[in-house]
């Protein structure tokens, strides 16, 4: 009885972690999505870039966080894949806002690309601050609440 009640709490206790994780996930998401944005503007801007040559710099130098998103928009631009993967701890909405961004960019004169570019990352700029107040807030909470319920079911089941 005890042994399962044991299990109980370290259940608990891992599933609050892991949704805890996801917080943290999504903060970095934002902030390297917010990277990206500042990468293709100054390609874009400066060194006038083609964006599939752009696209290969940033899948090069990216973490395992953005580049596989960043693959997927490439692989979508050339017309290999219908549709951009993207992370699966993203709801639909934020999906759907990053997907018009793809459909949009590389469309336009560089001053349009530059502008849309800006209002995206204004965009992710304000995500990035909602995901970093939610992962300081709810992370740690979560956490202990998920054990907290694991204890009192313990002590319900013992």
């Amino acid at each position: 009885m005890v042994v399962l009640c044991g299990i109980v709490v370290f259940a608990s206790g891992l599933i609050g972690y892991i949704i805890s994780k996801k917080l943290t996930k999504k903060a970095t998401f934002y902030k390297n999505m917010c990277s990206f944005c500042e990468k293709l503007e100054i390609n874009i801007a400066f060194l006038q870039n083609t964006l599939p040559e752009i696209l290969n710099k940033i899948i090069k130098e990216n973490n395992a966080e953005i580049g596989p998103l960043v693959s997927s928009f490439k692989d979508y631009i050339n017309n290999k894949q219908s549709s951009v993967l993207f992370p699966s701890y993203l709801k639909d909405a934020e999906k759907e806002e990053i997907n018009n961004f793809i459909k949009a960019v590389g469309n336009g004169p560089s001053t349009l690309e530059e502008k849309l570019i800006m209002g995206f990352k204004a965009q992710m700029e304000s995500r990035l601050k909602t995901a970093e107040y939610n992962k300081a807030k709810n992370g740690p909470l979560l956490f202990k609440l998920t054990t907290f319920i694991g204890l009192a079911l313990a002590i319900i089941i013992y």
